[in-house]
C-alpha cells in the first residue's frame, strides 16, 4: 500500500515567495502599462479635434479659417492659427504673424490646439505664469492653459495634427505665432531662475 504524500509546508512557502517575487517584477510594468494606456486616452481628443480642422481647411481651400477668431470651444484654441484677410490689424497683432496653414517648417513646435480653462488663447513670450494654479480665468494669455490637471503636463495637438503631452514649463519654449521668441524670459534659455517662478511650479520640470 502507498500512502499519498502531500505537499510539506516548506514547499508551499516556497511556491508563495516565488509568486511574490514574480508580482513585484510584474507589477511595475503592470503600472506602466496602466498610465500609457491613461495617456493614450487623454490624447485621444486632441486627436479627434485635427480632423474638425482638416474638415475646415477643406471648405478654406486648405488654410485655417478667415479672420482673427474662431468657434472652436471647450479648449485652447491658438488664435494665431487663423487666416486673416491681409491689410487688416487684428486686435492683438498683425495678420502677419498668424499660422495660415500647417504647411510650415518646424509644424511639430507650434501648438494648434491644448487643455485650458477657457477657448482661444494669444499666447505671447512675456506672458506670466499664474501665481497659483488655476489663477488665470480671465484674459486670453499663456495662463489659462498653464494647469496642473495632468501631473505637469498639458495635452496638444500641434500644427502638423500630431498629439503628445507638453509640460508646463515648456509652453514658454513652443513656437505660438512667427515671430515668437522661443527663448524668452520666462524659459531656461532666457535665464529664468527657479525662484522667479510661482511656487507651485518649481517642483516642475524645467526646460
Amino acid at each position: 500500500m502507498c500512502k499519498e504524500r502531500g505537499f510539506a509546508l516548506v514547499e508551499l512557502l516556497i511556491v508563495i515567495a516565488i509568486i511574490a517575487l514574480l508580482l513585484s517584477v510584474l507589477m511595475p510594468a503592470l503600472q506602466r502599462v496602466k498610465k500609457q494606456a491613461g495617456t493614450a486616452a487623454c490624447l485621444s481628443p486632441p486627436k479627434q479635434w485635427s480632423l474638425w480642422f482638416s474638415m475646415c481647411m477643406e471648405e478654406y481651400g486648405g488654410c485655417f479659417m478667415e479672420g482673427f477668431s474662431d468657434t472652436s470651444k471647450g479648449a485652447g484654441s491658438n488664435r494665431w492659427r487663423n487666416n486673416p484677410e491681409l491689410g487688416l490689424k487684428g486686435e492683438h497683432s498683425f495678420e502677419q504673424n498668424h499660422w495660415r496653414t500647417p504647411s510650415v517648417k518646424g509644424a511639430g513646435y507650434v501648438p494648434l490646439f491644448l487643455g485650458a480653462q477657457r477657448y482661444n488663447l494669444w499666447p505671447q513670450p512675456t506672458d506670466t505664469p499664474p501665481t497659483f494654479d488655476g489663477e488665470q480665468w480671465q484674459g486670453d494669455s499663456m495662463g489659462r492653459i498653464c494647469l496642473n490637471r495632468h501631473d505637469g503636463f498639458v495635452n496638444t495637438l500641434f500644427l502638423d495634427f500630431s498629439a503628445g503631452k507638453v509640460g508646463l514649463k515648456e509652453l514658454w519654449t513652443l513656437r505660438w505665432n512667427c515671430p515668437y521668441n522661443m527663448a524668452g524670459s520666462w524659459t531656461m534659455a532666457g535665464a529664468v531662475q527657479p525662484s522667479d517662478r510661482p511656487a507651485w511650479m518649481r517642483p516642475l520640470k524645467d526646460y
